[in-house]
């Protein structure tokens, strides 16, 4: 299924002067009363205090940033602080413009809603056959006949303790993965190879034009920036 972002509107300025609810009775269906992500971390024996004190992140940006809920009728809430933790596959939020209050829920997971966080948006994917699991995708573009979708993933890596005094101590790590995906008009995900010969050969139309394209203009396969160009005048040349 091909998902057009009439989400996204180009227009909408997402301010901190306050939330715009514009259908508060679809909102309140869409927020957990509690985040999933403290159950998520007790499965792993990992506390609140401890993440601070674990080298990488489990957050796509760490900072909260002004974003918007929306679903197929159009925005359900903007102007509310928002960000991604691709650990626990959540988007989390803080719901209230009270800014004494530091509640933080979860928007519930539906193939119906959809996120944007600053610039960067975000659908829920059930049972792609992308080879992952279920779960957010970014989009980075969003094209005429095939868009460009990044899934992101954080495994966590236990502490562990010298076994002699010629070692030190690791300090436990939160490791991220991206992988991107070229997703057709019925919805089917093709994986990017990294190898520029099997990248080339995914592209089965055009793919003598799109290969004079990346080598004139000096781009990198494995740059997400690079793969947006790639893409996008893949798109155009259809």
């Amino acid at each position: 299924m091909k998902i057009k972002f009439i989400l996204f509107i180009s227009s909408l300025t997402l301010t901190l002067s306050g939330y715009s609810q514009v259908n508060e009775s679809a909102y309140n269906k869409m927020v957990n009363i509690a985040i999933m992500n403290e159950q998520f971390l007790e499965q792993y024996g990992i506390s609140e205090a401890d993440i601070k004190n674990i080298e990488g992140s489990p957050y796509y940006k760490d900072n909260f940033q002004i974003g918007g809920i929306y679903n197929a009728e159009g925005v359900v809430v903007s102007g509310i602080p928002m960000r991604y933790n691709i650990f626990a596959d959540e988007i989390e939020m803080r719901p209230s413009s009270n800014p004494d209050d530091t509640t933080i829920k979860s928007l519930v997971k539906s193939t119906d809603i959809f996120a944007k966080i600053g610039t960067d948006n975000f659908i829920y994917i059930l049972n792609t056959n992308s080879g992952d699991k279920s779960g957010y995708f970014s989009v980075l573009l969003d094209g005429t006949y095939f868009d460009l979708y990044k899934k992101s993933t954080v495994n966590y890596i236990k502490k562990k303790f010298a076994e002699t005094n010629y070692q030190k101590d690791q300090p436990a790590k939160f490791i991220k993965k991206e992988v991107f995906y070229l997703v057709d008009n019925k919805g089917v995900f093709y994986e990017l190879p990294s190898k520029r010969k099997s990248f080339i050969s995914l592209f089965k139309q055009k793919s003598k034009e799109l290969e004079s394209y990346i080598k004139d203009n000096k781009l990198n396969i494995t740059k997400e920036s690079d793969m947006i160009k790639i893409v996008s005048y893949y798109n155009s040349i259809l």
